[in-house]
């Protein structure tokens, strides 16, 4: 019986010097696999770290369509300003042509001597006594 207790205990201790061999390579599978882990968790790190680069680049970007559409806002703005001004000019240099014109017909009808036969708007506006600004 002593013999085939160190038997039995010879293939315990075999038995478990074989589970101990297999603890330890599962043990160092469980290893390869947290570093595997941790390259892992670097490579999402360098993935976040590039997505707020993205953020940032698309928070530029907004900003720059924001300020493209306040320049074509104030471009805009600008055209109808200056579109109205002409019209205005347009009005002024009409209106003022048409008061030369009127103020020459009265001379040319009120003068014995036209305009263009040799005497001049201001010569012309002194002898009927109009007062002229320059």
């Amino acid at each position: 019986m002593e013999k085939l207790l160190k038997q039995v205990m010879t293939e315990l201790q075999g038995f478990r010097q074989e589970v101990n061999n297999k603890f330890e390579q599962v043990d160092r599978r469980f290893d390869v696999m947290d570093d595997k882990f941790e390259q892992v968790d670097k490579r999402f790190d360098a993935v976040d770290q590039r997505f707020d680069g993205v953020d940032q680049r698309l928070e530029q970007l907004e900003q720059g369509q924001v300020e493209i559409k306040d320049t074509r806002h104030s471009a805009t703005l600008k055209t109808e300003n200056f579109t109205a001004i002409r019209q205005e000019m347009r009005e002024k240099i009409v209106d003022t042509q048409a008061d030369v014109n009127l103020l020459f017909n009265l001379i040319q009808q009120k003068s014995p001597t036209s305009i263009s036969g040799g005497m001049n708007a201001r010569r012309a506006f002194q002898l009927e006594g109009v007062q002229t600004p320059c």
